[in-house]
């Protein structure tokens, strides 16, 4: 064998270079039921005071602990370096007593992309807290549930001459369950992250270590021979001994190609949990219970491109269901696309008896039954969302993916929604379901057939049949370009970002640290009651209006200057002496322009590349059209009546132009034709009505307009169940900003960001509506690296069966993101 995956190895991973001045070709998979992990026991001793361990980690299981690294004597004798079973990070030397223990207050279940874990120690130094530092993507973790550091100059456990595990503290327990890729152990130094990884354009990548000094018993795992996994490659020989893997164990899954898995997050298991996901999260099973249902979809949505993915039936009983479902139609939901009927609403797949299901419809006799160790195949074009399934290499109705003729069906809405991976098992008390998926890193489905080494047509992933011409893999270097691109040195807090402060009582702070000089400011004092004020440079700074009230819009030095890497605050409500503040700022286009493309001429600030434009107009008492400046049709638009004390209008596109909300109250929507006409915006223009609060004859008003940007900005909705365990909303990017309200229900809008509480689980949040503080508890939610999961079932997010319309902005595109 010539390298990992053989002479073909370099195919997984085209695509990617332009990104990453470095990429890892591949992880080594880890699977806490075959009891799979490496071992050493060192011939002597390396340095027990300093040390640092380096790894890249996505993980595949929740709830359990799972050691990244251990050298563990016996209970009272011990060293452990692990996620713990509340999905905290936790390392702990324990002898007798606790010489070094950290919980991190973080929680970490993102499934979708990778983390990179740095823990360095150094006994030696005289400041205790430098003595043990732990950190994720770069970024040091200072808040711990618990933290007992090193005395000083103490010798641990790790670098002693007793036998080290990295997946397991034992050789059965606290198994590790998931993908692990360049582990780098360092012995004798204690070195900063910025050794194992870089930031780019906001993003956390990895950097090449091969110039690193190892040390004495330092080592370097890149699983680059699949047939010994264990070998060191740093220079020292240093190399473990394997249990439990397999050849196909070694992955093309990695940091710099992240490959699609089924997502437990996304998920219904009617009383089953996450252990029936297994194999790295590609193999589902449902054996448990009569009639029990496991549903499951896909990390990644196919949005644009051409697609192709495999499932082997890995074993069959009472019935499988494969295809694909629309990325807003699972999440919260518990029985969809199982039955043919109308609960299948989106979801386009094939059954275990050849049946074929259409957004509800049954086409019997499609293909012919399948049997165990059959392959069910998807080809599915989202630019035309035309799917085709087949079986064992023949598409079933005649169908050609290649020549995009003879397709099973065209998909619902597929140029506004993407669609995912989509599977279901129904097993029973004596048998089961079980399913595997390829999305081209493993075509020997986990070693249950023959492999096939059939790459996609730009030479990346290994499928067991060949794609048909011009479908590709589903990872993210096939992922389309994010509309606001890392690779192309840009990111999304060049157009977005959220700043802190603390005021201090002046007329006049400046506030910086945005990174632009922003064109809209809305500022909320956090620690006291003060209500949001919106600044923008179309109305000029100084002026003032309130989301928490109806108010006119004032005169006042709340923002005195937007400036070139922030804006300067005066009043207490944007600066009052001892008091925390939160400023959300975004770019529009700078100076205002004159918009002659309504019927009423407006005066626009746009943004066309972040889809984002302030506006001004004057109303007519009758009918009109207002240009908004941007390329596309606004999915979000807020009007405010500048004047007179009225409330706001929102209109969203999830709900269309025959309903509306109010930012400022709880209402669920309305309808209504007197404020957008019943008619959808266009690419030029919106339209207003009679009504008062959008268009009073010569009122003036404001207008703030956003549309989706791939990759960056997203107008959505999801329904949701009131459980703990919520509803999963895909974005396409991990989030910096949300904003949530209930469109049918009388809720508050809430906002959550990445600043106040910059890690997970996340409670704090404002309301758009009121005037409070910032509030914790009750709303519940994990930001993750493709989207947002509830983790309770208070009514303003996340009540069962209530739907909800959001506004989300990204701290970085899924393409290139990196676990939360």
């Amino acid at each position: 064998m010539s390298g990992t995956f053989g002479e073909n190895s370099l195919n997984f991973f085209s695509g990617t270079k332009e990104f990453y001045p470095h990429k890892i070709d591949q992880s080594l998979r880890f699977e806490d039921a075959v009891n799979a992990y490496l071992t050493r026991t060192p011939s002597s001793a390396g340095n027990q005071k300093t040390f640092t361990y380096s790894c890249w980690v996505k993980l595949a299981h929740l709830g359990t602990s799972r050691t990244l690294l251990a050298q563990h004597t016996s209970g009272t004798n011990t060293f452990v370096f692990r996620f713990d079973g509340s999905n905290n990070l936790q390392v702990e030397n324990y002898v007798g007593s606790y010489q070094l223990h950290l919980v991190t207050d973080a929680e970490f279940r993102d499934f979708s992309a990778w983390y990179n874990i740095v823990l360095r120690i150094d006994t030696t130094q005289s400041t205790n807290t430098d003595r043990a530092r732990l950190y994720v993507n770069g970024t040091e973790q200072t808040s711990f549930s618990s933290s007992t550091y090193p005395s000083l100059n103490t010798d641990l456990k790790i670098n002693s001459t007793n036998a080290h595990h990295i997946g397991a503290r034992t050789s059965s327990s606290f198994n590790f369950d998931g993908y692990l890729a360049d582990i780098n152990f360092i012995d004798g130094q204690s070195l900063a992250p910025t050794s194992f990884g870089e930031t780019k354009a906001g993003i956390w990548i990895p950097k090449d270590t091969s110039g690193l000094t190892f040390g004495t018993n330092g080592f370097r795992l890149q699983f680059q021979d699949s047939s010994a996994v264990g070998d060191d490659t740093s220079g020292n020989g240093n190399d473990f001994s394997s249990n439990g893997f397999a050849t196909n164990d070694v992955m093309p899954d990695s940091p710099t190609n992240n490959f699609c898995t089924y997502n437990p997050l996304e998920r219904n298991a009617s009383g089953q949990s996450y252990q029936f996901i297994a194999r790295g999260n590609l193999n589902v099973a449902d054996y448990v219970s009569t009639d029990a249902l496991l549903t499951i979809a896909g990390t990644m949505a196919m949005r644009s491109g051409k697609w192709y993915f495999e499932i082997l039936r890995t074993a069959a009983i009472n019935g499988g269901y494969w295809g694909i479902i629309r990325e807003d139609k699972f999440a919260g939901q518990n029985s969809i696309g199982t039955t043919g009927t109308s609960s299948g609403d989106y979801a386009y797949y094939v059954q275990f008896n050849g049946s074929l299901i259409t957004n509800g419809s049954t086409t019997s006799s499609f293909t012919s039954a399948f049997s165990t160790d059959d392959i069910i195949q998807v080809a599915y074009d989202a630019d035309t969302g035309k799917v085709w399934f087949g079986r064992n290499n023949t598409w079933g109705g005649s169908g050609d993916p290649a020549n995009g003729t003879n397709a099973a069906a065209t998909v619902d809405s597929y140029s506004d929604y993407g669609y995912k991976v989509y599977t279901a098992v129904i097993g029973s008390a004596s048998s089961y379901e079980q399913a595997t998926l390829n999305c081209g890193q493993d075509s020997s489905f986990a070693g249950e057939i023959t492999a096939g080494g059939n790459a996609d047509a730009k030479g990346i992933g290994d499928f067991k049949y060949a794609p048909p011409s011009g479908f590709l893999a589903l990872c993210s270097a096939n992922l389309p370009n994010p509309g606001i691109d890392p690779a192309k040195d840009e990111e999304p807090a060049d157009y977005f970002n959220t700043v802190l402060y603390t005021g201090n009582g002046s007329g006049s702070q400046a506030i910086t640290g945005v990174g632009f000089q922003p064109d809209w400011v809305w500022a909320k004092a956090r620690s006291i009651t003060y209500s949001h004020r919106w600044y923008d440079n179309v109305r000029g700074a100084s002026k003032a209006l309130y989301s928490s009230s109806t108010n006119a819009e004032s005169t006042e030095n709340g923002v005195t200057s937007f400036d070139s890497d922030g804006f300067t605050a005066g009043h207490a409500g944007t600066n009052g002496s001892g008091q925390t503040f939160v400023a959300w700022n975004w770019l529009a286009g700078g100076t205002a322009a004159s918009n002659t493309d309504g019927s009423i001429t407006s005066s626009v600030s746009a943004n066309t590349e972040a889809g984002f434009s302030v506006l001004t107009y004057t109303g007519t008492g009758s009918t009109a059209t207002v240009g908004h400046g941007l390329n596309s049709a606004p999915d979000f638009i807020i009007v405010k009546s500048r004047d007179n004390s009225r409330n706001w209008r929102v209109y969203n596109s999830i709900s269309g132009a025959t309903k509306y909300l109010g930012l400022n109250q709880t209402n669920a929507q309305a309808d209504s034709d007197a404020f957008w006409n019943d008619t959808e915006p266009t690419s030029s223009v919106f339209t207003v009505e009679t009504a008062t609060t959008v268009n009073g004859s010569s009122e003036d008003y404001v207008a703030y307009c956003f549309h989706s940007v791939d990759g960056y900005s997203k107008v959505g909705s999801y329904t949701g169940n009131g459980s703990t365990d919520g509803a999963f909303v895909y974005t396409g990017f991990r989030p910096a900003w949300l904003m949530i309200k209930s469109y049918d229900q009388t809720r508050n809008w809430t906002i959550f960001d990445n600043k106040r509480t910059p890690f997970n689980l996340m409670n704090g949040h404002l309301h758009a509506n009121a005037s409070v503080s910032d509030q914790t508890g009750d709303d519940e939610i994990d930001f993750l690296s493709n989207g947002f999961k509830f983790r309770s079932g208070d009514a303003d997010s996340n009540y069962s069966n209530f739907n909800y319309i959001y506004l989300a902005f990204a701290e970085q595109p899924f393409k290139y993101s990196n676990a939360r």
